[in-house]
């Protein structure tokens, strides 16, 4: 049993770090809508998942949904969409480092210089407040309904159902309402038979210096997340990006495929725990232990 390693588990999730994305889980779920959080950590990614759902099974929550590895090219990697059930997701942003099993990651080394980033109705509501939207149903129809005519929504449903994407955003230009095409979308995605678990709008920044919109689509069946990135272009109803989000690529699609397990694992001496310290680990987090 190592227990200085449990320690440092439980030191993390009794810091202020920490303790400010729980205060939205335990207490705030209604208004907050998505978080990032960003770690440096000795966690095989593996056993992170293992630690983030015995933390929540302490709690009495469960994780029914599967934690995807996400590959990224700024630096660190994800644990994507980590869904205490009747809370909101959010991801863990981490990079292998020697030190504390898990410490919260330099903000020096985040591209928007903050390593807790929450996003709750207020601030969409005041980034929608930003842009002078058409909110006029009758007026986006027409162009709603030639974009999920187009070849770019067809894309999109070829990579919901591509089991070698981990996960990817479709990028459009566009003046309509994200509420719009959010009930546009969400009316295919029923008439292809797809199961949804939740939606939501989220902010975002695809390159430093640039923050931006997307709506979130978390489907139960297939068990996939993929996102709806927009730009607000005043002069354009809605069409496929014209320039580059995120990737290099195509602009209107950024897509990270899944990678092997060594993929994650080649940076370092991780940590795995067994199933008793998982289980010491467990009493260790129950509250008021």
């Amino acid at each position: 049993m190592r227990q200085a390693v449990l320690s440092e588990i439980k030191a993390y999730f009794d810091s202020d770090h920490w303790g400010e994305l729980e205060d939205r889980v335990e207490n705030h779920s209604d208004s907050t809508l998505h978080a990032h959080v960003f770690v440096d950590t000795r966690l095989h990614p593996e056993t992170f998942c293992d630690v983030l759902r015995t933390y929540y099974a302490a709690r009495g929550m469960e994780i029914r949904r599967t934690i995807d590895f996400q590959p990224s090219n700024v630096g660190h990697n994800m644990l994507h969409g980590v869904y205490p059930q009747g809370t909101f997701h959010y991801d863990v942003a981490w990079r292998y480092a020697d030190g504390p099993a898990i410490a919260p990651m330099p903000e020096a080394l985040v591209k928007e210089r903050d390593n807790l980033q929450i996003w709750g109705v207020r601030e969409i509501e005041d980034f929608f407040a930003r842009y002078d939207f058409v909110t006029d149903a009758e007026a986006a129809a027409g162009p709603l309904d030639d974009f999920f005519a187009s070849p770019t929504w067809a894309r999109t449903a070829e990579l919901v159902e591509d089991r070698t994407v981990a996960h990817f955003h479709t990028n459009v230009e566009m003046n309509i309402h994200p509420d719009l095409l959010m009930s546009a979308a969400l009316r295919r995605i029923e008439r292809r038979g797809w199961k949804l678990q939740k939606t939501l709008h989220c902010i975002f920044s695809p390159r430093q210096g640039w923050t931006t919109g997307k709506v979130v689509f978390m489907l139960d069946e297939p068990e996939v997340m993929f996102d709806i990135a927009w730009s607000f272009n005043p002069d354009v109803s809605i069409r496929p990006s014209t320039f580059h989000f995120m990737l290099e690529d195509d602009p209107a699609f950024d897509v990270r495929r899944k990678e092997t397990l060594e993929y994650y694992t080649s940076q370092g001496a991780f940590l795995r725990l067994d199933a008793g310290e998982l289980g010491a680990l467990h009493d260790m987090l129950r509250p008021g232990a």
